[in-house]
């Protein structure tokens, strides 16, 4: 298969039971949840899928964390990660996780990061590819605190984690976007689904050409291939 048609089928990603007082969350009626355009249910799997978050305290990290996962419409994927970046300090490293070009299984990916940069920078680079980072089943793209205490990522599966220090402004944010807390994140990348980059669907940008303007805009870097989350 091509680079721009990937088959995945995995485990769900294993949200355990979030911190009590993630409750305090906006509520109102759902909105109707459209899917990326890159991440495609096998034919037979139906899942009717609900806006949302769950958080749970990693007290075994050093230091300590709370890690947000948050299911979000497409049609409001943009919105809701350029206001979680409020939460992030001035400086941050982005990272880019793309397709290795070495593995013709599709099972791994590349990981380029950044040297710290403004986030401004990295929130512009976000608006200009905008529908390759919500859309394409293929690309994740974030970043991380200088000083490593908080990350976002809006990863292949277009679930956004986002890991801070502390909970006060990561719920002030949500609750702003209208995000409401679940007790457990259910999410459809738990059912049978493939991954599909735009370009393969004759829709968007081709990653790997937004991965080279990146790299002259940032300063990215390889720093590893691994597999797929």
């Amino acid at each position: 298969m091509s680079a721009d048609f990937l088959p995945f089928k995995e485990a769900a990603p294993g949200h355990p039971q979030r911190n009590p007082s993630a409750s305090r969350a906006a509520r109102g009626k759902p909105r109707l949840f459209r899917h990326p355009l890159g991440v495609e249910m096998i034919e037979g799997e139906n899942y009717r899928q609900r806006e949302g978050y769950d958080v749970i305290y990693l007290k075994d990290e050093d230091p300590p964390r709370y890690q947000y996962a948050i299911a979000v419409s497409a049609d409001v994927a943009g919105e809701t990660f350029r206001k979680l970046a409020e939460v992030l300090p001035e400086s941050v490293c982005v990272v880019l996780e793309i397709p290795s070009g070495e593995d013709s299984s599709g099972q791994q990916c590349d990981v380029w990061t950044s040297p710290p940069v403004e986030r401004d920078l990295f929130l512009r680079e976000f608006d200009a590819h905008e529908r390759l980072f919500v859309h394409d089943g293929l690309v994740g793209y974030g970043a991380v605190a200088s000083d490593g205490m908080s990350e976002l990522f809006l990863d292949e599966h277009k679930l956004i984690y986002l890991y801070v220090p502390d909970m006060e402004k990561a719920d002030a944010a949500l609750a702003e976007v209208g995000i409401r807390a679940l007790d457990v994140l259910r999410h459809f990348s738990e059912l049978g689904h493939v991954h599909v980059g735009l370009s393969g669907k004759g829709a968007g940008e081709p990653y790997w050409e937004v991965a080279g303007a990146l790299k002259r805009a940032l300063g990215l870097q390889w720093e590893e291939s691994k597999e797929y989350t």
